[in-house]
């Protein structure tokens, strides 16, 4: 009897099956990712998903309260440049412009930044593994990384956008975090 490689056997699973086999079968869909490395349907779905929850934020956040939250994750550095005065004129500036009427690109152009800017980070991570792989003797290839990481970390990313989401809703505007995703963090 002849047996084929694994590599070379054709994909079992549509990408819906994947999907929930992601969470309930990793190993048989591991195999079956790594038989077909398509990558492209996941990374379209994070895309969505986050756009969602993107949307969402604008919808249920102060513009100027996002701003002025968005201001104070570069405090720590602003300081060091900046006196009290001047960084409190300068988050008086961003939340007057953030209460400005945006054009219909700039509240829009996030569904082309997404994807572009998810698809960077994931090669970024990839290469970052695949180095370390190599590091380490394994041979594997960059398109089968890529695959792995996108698909790995897609899964998880995909369930704590979506309670970002529910929760967005949830939560009292004023409280929310300018990261969907940091607002499933709970103490």
């Amino acid at each position: 009897s002849t047996s084929i490689a694994p590599d070379a056997e054709a994909a079992q699973m549509s990408f819906f099956q994947r999907l929930a086999g992601i969470y309930f079968e990793p190993t048989k869909t591991f195999a079956d990712i790594s038989r077909k490395r398509s990558w492209i349907g996941m990374l379209v779905l994070l895309s969505i998903v986050t756009i969602g929850a993107n949307y969402t934020l604008m919808y249920r956040m102060d513009p100027a309260d996002a701003a002025v939250k968005g201001l104070a994750m570069f405090k720590p550095v602003i300081k060091k440049f900046m006196s009290a005065d001047q960084l409190a004129q300068m988050e008086d500036r961003v939340a007057q412009e953030a209460s400005q009427p945006r054009s219909f690109l700039a509240r829009h152009s996030q569904v082309v930044t997404t994807p572009i800017s998810l698809f960077i980070a994931y090669v970024i991570l990839a290469v970052i593994f695949l180095l370390a792989f190599l590091a380490t003797g394994a041979g594997i290839s960059f398109r089968k990384t890529l695959t792995v990481t996108i698909w790995g970390s897609g899964a998880p990313a995909i369930l704590v956008t979506l309670l970002g989401i529910l929760f967005m809703f949830v939560k009292n505007p004023a409280d929310l975090d300018v990261f969907p995703a940091y607002n499933v963090v709970s103490n």
